[in-house]
């Protein structure tokens, strides 16, 4: 798959391209209108960590979340004007971790393009986001991705159970 980034004057894109898929990755507060779509999708896979999530409190909380110079930041994948994924980059996800911060939060690509290259692209475009923003090292925590992340180049810190599930914390220090 090859990918390029393109900047202009108020926005950045990254637009990637497999054999069976053409997206391009920008800022959701250039797309507000698609969060109560997003919301949806994000409820439907996250809701397994906070059973008390709703979909006004996802909506919420991906309002909140619409910088582009600063954090917290979210990124969302297109195909055409579909969103097939979305990432974050938030101060705090794990409230039993306060200490480490900043982290990559909320990477969720819509499972029929999954393997096509989407996280992949996604994960680039928040490292490059991050490091815009003087970001010297992202963490983050997966109940099952670690192949995934390890293949990007993040480390395993440990394991542990967060909300009743047993998850796997990362980090990964970035570079220009």
């Amino acid at each position: 798959m090859g990918c390029g980034m393109f900047v202009g004057s108020h926005s950045s894109r990254l637009l990637c391209r497999s054999p069976s898929i053409k997206m391009r990755i920008e800022y959701l507060a250039d797309h507000i209108h698609v969060i109560p779509e997003l919301a949806a999708f994000h409820l439907e896979f996250f809701g397994r960590f906070n059973p008390d999530m709703t979909i006004e409190s996802r909506t919420g909380q991906l309002r909140s979340r619409v910088g582009k110079e600063s954090i917290p930041l979210t990124l969302v994948a297109f195909e055409q004007d579909k969103p097939i994924g979305s990432a974050c980059i938030v101060e705090h996800d794990m409230d039993n971790h306060p200490e480490l911060t900043p982290w990559a939060a909320s990477i969720i690509v819509r499972s029929d393009y999954r393997r096509r290259g989407v996280g992949t692209a996604l994960m680039k475009r928040i490292e490059v986001e991050a490091l815009k923003l003087g970001i010297e090292k992202l963490y983050l925590f997966t109940p099952d991705m670690e192949a995934f992340y390890l293949k990007l180049d993040w480390q395993v810190i440990r394991r542990e159970i967060y909300r009743g599930k047993e998850v796997i914390l990362m980090e990964k220090e970035l570079t220009a």
